[in-house]
């Protein structure tokens, strides 16, 4: 039972929603709760590991073991705590790390799974599975309002292994994203997009790309994204190879913490902002941020200084233009001479 009271408060933590309920309490974002989600998972995961150890124990000793298999009670208890043991094991850091998609993949089905098998387990964690539920429909609802489909231009940049995304920004949703610099959104690809065979995967497929650039009118917005082997990479490949097609993206958000970032222009003295490789799609749009607000007030913009550490000179030619105009305050390092690459 208090195991499973917990359940709708571990499904609020988990919420990426700009509408969260713990998100304006507690003015944090999905990032900053996301590991008080790990911790309460941890707990509730020992909670029922007692609860199943205990009732164990009382069908050996009881020589009931057999119950176990033949009766609905005992056996969904012990399929539900295979399904807990195994969503726990596929969410410690090692197997998040090897496979995000694994970790991901495992913990959406059997979360899925869970809810109707111990809604039919024990009656009393009904009300917290209800209560659960109702977030759940929220949470979708919700999102939804913050995601649009948008046409997209897809570019492979020469001698590098980013892609170049520009998507329009419809003006119902431009409010949200006219000061989100360092933030974030999460690209999906829908059906219209998809291959006619091994779409299912990409159903699942939802990844966080930090916003490298909004456009002035914010119209548009701009994402740096490095090709990995994952299915979304090698579909968006795929897509940057279809000549004048606009394949459209799903686009949810924006997200992230930088909203409640310090103001640096006026509490520091100076600010030292350093990135390495794709992370100067974060750390760009906030030198140029810090740097306008010094501007406005008259301050000296040399007390900014952004370093960039990049493999290849290629690889900051898509931020040639924005580099250019704030030349002063930053220090490219390319790291990799062109003959070591070859």
């Amino acid at each position: 039972m208090i195991a499973a009271s917990q359940l709708p408060i571990l499904y609020l933590l988990m919420m990426k929603n700009r509408y969260s309920p713990l998100r304006y309490l507690l003015r944090a974002s999905h990032e900053e709760l996301n590991p008080y989600h790990r911790i309460l998972g941890q707990i509730i995961v020992t909670l029922f590991s007692l609860h199943a150890g205990f009732y164990l124990n009382f069908f050996i000793r009881a020589n009931l073991v057999k119950n176990l298999f033949t009766r609905p009670v005992p056996s969904l208890g012990l399929l539900s705590i295979i399904l807990i043991l195994t969503l726990y094991i596929t969410s410690i850091k090692t197997i998040r790390t090897y496979s995000y998609r694994i970790f991901y993949a495992t913990h959406f089905t059997i979360s899925l799974l869970l809810a109707p098998i111990l809604f039919f387990h024990a009656s009393p964690v009904r009300i917290y599975l209800i209560e659960t539920l109702v977030f759940v429909l929220f949470n979708m609802l919700t999102r939804r309002l913050t995601s649009f489909l948008g046409p997209s231009t897809i570019t492979v940049l020469p001698q590098t292994t980013l892609l170049k995304l520009n998507i329009p920004i419809p003006p119902s949703h431009r409010h949200l994203y006219a000061n989100s610099a360092g933030q974030h959104v999460y690209l999906s690809i829908p059906p219209p997009s998809q291959p006619s065979t091994g779409a299912a995967i990409l159903n699942l497929c939802s990844n966080p790309y930090t916003i490298s650039s909004i456009a002035p009118d914010t119209k548009s917005l701009t994402l740096i994204a490095r090709s990995l082997a994952g299915p979304t990479s090698a579909r968006l490949l795929e897509l940057a190879e279809l000549w004048k097609a606009r394949p459209p993206l799903r686009i949810e958000g924006p997200y992230g913490g930088s909203i409640r970032f310090p103001d640096f222009a006026s509490e520091f003295d100076r600010v030292l902002l350093v990135a390495g490789g794709v992370g100067g799609t974060f750390v760009l749009p906030l030198y140029q941020r810090v740097r306008a607000d010094m501007e406005r007030r008259g301050l000296n913009t040399e007390r900014v200084v952004m370093v960039w550490s990049v493999r290849s000179a290629a690889e900051v030619e898509w931020a040639a233009e924005a580099v250019g105009e704030v030349a002063s305050g930053v220090e490219i390092v390319v790291t990799r001479k062109e003959e070591e690459r070859g």
